[in-house]
């Protein structure tokens, strides 16, 4: 099995790693697609979140049409962000690799994509609970809360 910070340092290596690490714009231009695609996940999910909890586009029970047509918005944030996330990586591998609010973001993100997953079903097919979907509703935004001050930190430490 290969260690995973050699798979770390060969990402390094690549034609793409070596772009993004030495291009003057490539990093800052990635990176605000990065930003962009996060703001189109965190709305998709405060308005998820919030519809789940009776508020904004769950009022007078639409949480159903709140949660169909916030996929494709969630969905294509989502794959921008882990798309440019990924590049992000490629241009500094090994920090990141060292980096523990790298780690506890990709936990979070993990978390954070199946509860969202979990609640869009929960609403879509509208058999739960009112206490669990507005569980639901907290637990997926206190983990994309996470995500966002995790990803804030990585610049910090």
């Amino acid at each position: 099995m290969i260690e995973p910070a050699r798979l770390f340092v060969a990402l390094g290596e690549t034609p793409l790693g070596l772009f993004m690490r030495d291009s003057s714009w490539a990093f800052a231009t990635t990176e605000s697609a990065h930003l962009l695609a996060l703001a189109v996940v965190g709305g998709a999910v405060t308005l998820l979140g919030l519809a789940a909890l009776g508020l904004g586009l769950g009022r007078d029970g639409q949480g159903r049409a709140a949660a169909r047509g916030l996929l494709p918005v969630f969905l294509g944030g989502l794959s921008t962000a882990l798309i440019t996330g990924f590049l992000l990586v490629a241009s500094k591998p090994y920090r990141y690799y060292l980096s523990d609010p790298f780690r506890a973001k990709m936990a979070l993100l993990v978390l954070g994509i199946l509860v969202y997953a979990a609640l869009h079903v929960v609403l879509v097919r509208g058999r739960a609970t009112p206490a669990t979907v507005r569980a639901g509703g907290v637990l997926v935004l206190g983990l994309w809360l996470g995500v966002g001050l995790a990803g804030r930190l990585i610049g910090l430490f």
